[in-house]
């Protein structure tokens, strides 16, 4: 973490190559700290906690959390070339604004808005204020926690698909997910239409949860019994 070590000295990745960052327990110097990568990734595989007030640079390449690691900044910027980029659970907090000319995509699990996970990935601010968020890069917003920010002149909306609105946030946009059908295999020949086999059917309300029957755009989920598909 960046408690104690003083001076201004910055710190900059570069190359092609695939990189790590350590992170957990080390105490990084004060100054700015950038990715520059013509190509490649620089992957997370413990926390980088960065001074509140200290700017995180992505201006080429791109910057992965890994699984499950946390990002602390102060203002952060996602160059044209740069990408953030966090599909596992860790967390994000700001000390700053985010500055999005390039990629941001932050996906609790990486399952997309067909794939409704718990939304693990906390966005917080590293004090009780909003954090901005701005650009006129793509953002990639799904299954996330958020408290403490708000968007920016631009981007025109600011979409958090499936995510939690934890308080406190300011012009964000959060959209429901896809609706998620159980099959609890309730339905009986009886009941879904009278004839052998019927009991199965995948058409047949009675099956699923809420004992509605899912359409083409529903996530569904099986249990391990019996179901057949029917046209």
């Amino acid at each position: 973490t960046d408690a104690s070590v003083d001076g201004t000295a910055a710190i900059t990745l570069d190359g092609t190559g695939a990189q790590t960052i350590t992170g957990g327990a080390v105490d990084w110097p004060n100054g700015t700290f950038t990715i520059n990568k013509a190509s490649g990734t620089a992957t997370l595989s413990g926390n980088l906690t960065l001074g509140t007030s200290q700017a995180l640079n992505i201006t080429s390449g791109t910057l992965d959390q890994g699984a499950s690691f946390n990002l602390t900044s102060g203002a952060l910027t996602i160059g044209a070339s740069g990408t953030l980029r966090n599909v596992g659970n860790g967390d994000l907090t700001l000390g700053g604004t985010l500055d999005n000319s390039g990629i941001v995509t932050l996906d609790s699990h990486g399952g997309g808005t067909g794939h409704d996970d718990l939304d693990e990935i906390l966005i917080r601010s590293s004090a009780a204020a909003q954090r901005t968020w701005q650009g006129s890069g793509t953002f990639t917003l799904v299954d996330l926690d958020v408290s403490y920010q708000a968007k920016g002149a631009t981007p025109a909306t600011l979409t958090c698909t499936a995510c939690t609105d934890s308080l406190n946030n300011t012009g964000w946009t959060f959209a429901a997910g896809p609706a998620i059908k159980s099959w609890d295999g309730g339905g009986t020949d009886a009941t879904c239409g009278g004839l052998a086999g019927d009991g199965n059917k995948w058409s047949c309300a009675a099956n699923w949860s809420g004992d509605i029957a899912p359409i083409s755009t529903d996530i569904v989920v099986f249990n391990g019994e019996t179901s057949v598909k029917n046209a």
